[in-house]
């Protein structure tokens, strides 16, 4: 598996279906960010944001997280196109 997307990182981080698709799926992600410690650091980052912005939703408290997701979300997507100036 090569590096993970930014998109399969919130598919990862945000996923809500459980089935038999996704179960495979999420095994091949796990096995690969075991493995790679830029995508496992890309991971944990967005769960870190993403577990925040849940949380400041359920409290009624999305302006100031939400800038902060958007953040992190630029912050992956940069990390994401220097990782494809290496290859």
């Amino acid at each position: 598996m090569n590096h993970l997307t930014l998109d399969e990182i919130i598919d990862f981080v945000s996923l809500t279906e459980i089935n038999e698709e996704s179960i495979e799926w999420m095994g091949m992600v796990n096995a690969h960010i075991a493995q790679c410690r830029e995508c496992r650091e890309l991971v944990r980052s967005y769960q870190l944001i993403y577990d925040e912005t849940l949380g400041a939703a359920c409290r009624g408290d999305n302006a100031v997280h939400t800038t902060v997701a958007e953040g992190q979300i630029a912050a992956i997507r940069a990390a994401e196109a220097l990782k494809e100036l290496e290859r």
